[in-house]
């Protein structure tokens, strides 16, 4: 259910101009007092209602009341994609407001991201109604319903994006923006479509999650506007070479607040017997158990074969059982060897067999290169698709990544450069299917371009993570990215 702006929620005055248009004559502009005060007159919960008029010159000041603290919905999408059931959330609170409009003989003209508020108890309010109307409504070139209309389809197909998403949904968002506007459903037909789409999903997790991400230290906010990281999980202020924890804790109090975040979603139930389910997992029990175990075994030879395929120059270490790392130049496929590395066991030779391979461990270091090139391509290419086959979907780190992906394909945005180099890693845990590494890292700058021109980011010099990754027989390192968390420098 939409919340409802009343009373009690606290509520702040906004106020705008709307200019008259100099190319109509002047009985067009005294035209819009009379639409002004009917629109003085509309009340519904998803409309930031218009208190007062104050003629001008060459126009009028309007001032709304709307919600205190709201954010704009363009703000809340540089957050990333928005799920379907917030989509139509919006939909439905936009056209419940379109159409008291209607009713009222009006239209509002700029239907558009900019103009949808978000409270922070999640209420959808459509602003600034009536200074797009340069033209009133009724006269020729003002604001019409069926613009109206396709300017909400437009909206909610930006917001679905490239991903995919309910079927009734993305017709009646096509339905809405048709070229033709003797083909679009007027506002009522439009509400009453997306009534039958499903559930609406409030818009308070999303609220929340995209504030999480958003809030930044005073010196970065001064620095201008934040540029598309590779790494989004962490700030450039808190980028240092082993500060100790409570230093390190402090850092990040200001550049990731906690906060609620978004729960994986759940896989659907099975509704059998209980009795056929667990007929029915027996054999998929084994089946599982000797996948995993065939991952682990072959986990050198398919990350080896997938970093050489990535073809990106990154310097990788060799590892030693100290822990310690000693960087190695890279390969002719862009991927370096320990230089005490045993030789690759011979096909056929019996030796990649062995179930207890002993000190034989995979090469985390080029796992894990082979791993951030395939994310760089999935990020550079805008797929949050081509993402999943590299970050697990129930992770941690998911959230991030994913969110980064969309937006780099609504800013049709390019990566050049930002190759990692892979310093150190340290081995903590090894269960099945399953490994906590530390890892020392450092990537190098790149340039994002968009339409709007390019911008440099850094080089993020050397520092500490924990990452989990999961094994997994759908992509070509053998392993996912499941949790990528910054962490002090360990003791040596």
């Amino acid at each position: 259910m939409q919340p409802s702006l009343e009373p009690e929620h606290p509520t702040v005055e906004r106020t705008g101009v709307v200019a008259d248009d100099p190319r109509a004559p002047r009985s067009v502009a005294e035209n819009r007092w009379p639409a002004l005060a009917a629109l003085m007159t509309v009340r519904c919960p998803a409309l930031a209602p218009l208190v007062r008029v104050a003629p001008l010159p060459d126009g009028a000041a309007l001032t709304h009341v709307v919600p205190a603290g709201s954010v704009t919905l363009a703000e809340l999408r540089e957050g990333g994609p928005f799920r379907a059931g917030h989509v139509l959330g919006i939909g439905l609170a936009v056209a419940d407001a379109l159409v008291e409009l209607v009713e009222a003989g009006l239209a509002h003209g700029d239907v558009s991201a900019g103009q949808v508020l978000v409270g922070p108890g999640g209420a959808v309010v459509l602003g600034g109604a009536g200074l797009a109307w340069s033209r009133p409504p009724g006269t020729v070139g003002g604001p019409r319903e069926a613009d109206d209309v396709a300017a909400l389809g437009e909206l909610l197909r930006d917001l679905l994006g490239a991903g995919s998403a309910p079927s009734p949904l993305v017709l009646a968002a096509l339905r809405a923006s048709d070229p033709d506007p003797a083909l679009r459903p007027s506002a009522a037909e439009l509400r009453a479509a997306l009534a039958l789409c499903g559930r609406a999903d409030p818009l308070l997790d999303r609220l929340w999650s995209s504030r999480e991400v958003d809030v930044e230290p005073p010196e970065l906010a001064a620095a201008g506007p934040r540029p598309l990281r590779i790494d989004p999980w962490v700030r450039p202020s808190v980028v240092t070479d082993g500060p100790s924890a409570a230093a390190m804790a402090a850092a990040s109090a200001g550049a990731r607040p906690a906060g609620p975040r978004t729960a994986p979603p759940r896989p659907a139930r099975d509704r059998r017997p209980a009795r056929a389910r667990s007929r029915a997992a027996r054999p998929g029990l084994l089946v599982v158990a000797s996948l995993v175990a065939l991952a682990l075994l072959a986990a050198v030879r398919v990350g080896s074969r997938a970093s050489a395929e990535v073809g990106v120059p990154v310097p990788i270490p060799s590892l030693s059982t100290s822990g310690a790392a000693t960087p190695t130049t890279a390969g002719p496929a862009g991927v370096g060897r320990p230089s005490s590395a045993p030789a690759a066991p011979g096909a056929g030779d019996g030796t990649d067999l062995l179930i207890d391979r002993g000190a034989d461990t995979p090469d985390w270091a080029t796992v894990l290169a082979a791993l951030d090139a395939a994310r760089q391509r999935a990020l550079a290419e805008g797929s949050v698709d081509a993402l999943r086959a590299v970050v697990a979907p129930d992770g941690t780190a998911w959230a991030d990544d994913a969110a980064l992906a969309a937006r780099v394909s609504a800013l049709h945005a390019r990566i050049v450069g930002g190759a990692l180099t892979v310093l150190e890693v340290r081995s903590t845990s090894s269960a099945a299917g399953r490994a906590e590494l530390l890892v020392r890292d450092r990537r190098s700058a790149y340039t994002v371009v968009t339409s709007d021109g390019s911008r440099d980011v850094p080089a993020r010099e050397a520092r500490w993570w924990r990452v989990s990754l999961v094994a997994s027989l759908s992509t070509p390192a053998g392993w996912q990215v499941h949790d990528v968390a910054a962490v002090a420098a360990p003791s040596p």
